[in-house]
Parts: C-alpha cells; sequence; structure tokens
C-alpha cells in the first residue's frame, strides 16, 4: 500500500491477514492510526510506516506484536514517543526514528528492547537524554544521535552499551 494518497486507515483492515509477516505503509498522507490497527498480526515481523504525516501514535500500538524485529517511523512528524509504545518488543532489533520532531524520550521508553541492536534517532530535536535512558540495551551495536539539539550528554550515559560498535 506504500506510496499513495490516503490519509487514514479504517480500524480492522488488517484483522484477517494474521499470517502477514511484513506491512508497508509508507510514503502515503497517514497522519493517524487507530488504535488496536495491528493488534490481530501477531506474526507481523516488520513494519515499514517511513515517509507519512504522523504527528502521534496511540499508547500500546505495537504491544501486541512479540514477533516484530524491525519498525520504521522515521521521516514523519512525532514530536513525542508514547512511554508504552514499545513495550513487550523484546524481539526488536532495529528501530528507526530518525528524522522526525522528537524533542524528548520518557526514561522507560526503550527498556524492553533487550535484542535491539540499531536506534536510529538522528535528525530530530532531541534536548537532553535522560540518564537510563539506553540501560536496557546490552546488545546495541549502532546509536545514531547526529543532528539533534542536545546540550548535554551526562557521564554514565552510555555505560551499559557493552556491544557498541557505531556511535555518531
Amino acid at each position: 500500500l506504500e506510496v499513495n494518497e490516503f490519509d487514514s486507515v479504517p480500524a480492522g483492515l488488517f484483522d484477517h491477514l494474521q499470517g502477514m509477516s511484513y506491512l508497508t505503509l509508507f510514503d502515503t498522507y497517514l497522519s493517524q492510526l487507530p488504535p488496536g490497527i495491528f493488534d490481530k498480526l501477531l506474526s507481523l515481523q516488520g513494519i515499514d510506516l517511513h515517509g507519512n504525516r504522523l504527528t502521534s501514535l496511540p499508547e500500546g500500538i505495537f504491544e501486541k506484536l512479540c514477533s516484530l524485529n524491525w519498525l520504521s517511523l522515521h521521516s514523519n512528524q512525532l514530536s513525542s514517543l508514547p512511554e508504552r509504545m514499545l513495550c513487550r518488543l523484546e524481539n526488536l532489533q532495529f528501530l528507526y526514528l530518525f528524522d522526525n520532531k522528537i524533542s524528548t524520550i520518557p526514561i522507560n521508553t526503550f527498556s524492553a528492547l533487550t535484542g535491539l541492536q540499531e536506534l536510529w534517532l538522528s535528525y530530530n530535536e532531541l534536548e537532553e537524554l535522560p540518564l537510563g535512558l539506553f540501560d536496557s540495551l546490552a546488545n546495541l551495536q549502532g546509536l545514531y544521535l547526529h543532528i539533534n539539539q542536545i546540550g548535554e550528554v551526562q557521564a554514565g550515559l552510555f555505560q551499559q552499551l557493552s556491544s557498541l560498535t557505531h556511535l555518531t
């Protein structure tokens, strides 16, 4: 459904597609997603929602997607992330949040992402990174923070990132 001109999707649209592995809805005019839109897609391994007009996401929108291993939300207009948006995504390996308008991230946002390998937060409006934000990301290999408005980095911010090989 990528590269189309619809600005919304009806609730229940994907309810009968329970065997779907990958969903691409990029470069449309989506400005919002209905709560529970992905709840029946328990086999989903990847979602690509980049290049839309999303300004916010419903709380817990991805929480039933335990098989998800990559999530692309880059190039939208997200200004914040719901704290529980990523809960229960232990298998998530790649998270692309770059090129949004994110200015703050709640401290527990990434706490469930124990399998995360790459986190892209570049090209946002981040001003600070709270101490402990990355503490559960021991498997993280790449952390991309370039082109933000971060004024200060606290000592110990990267202390738990023992697998990190790329930091920008």
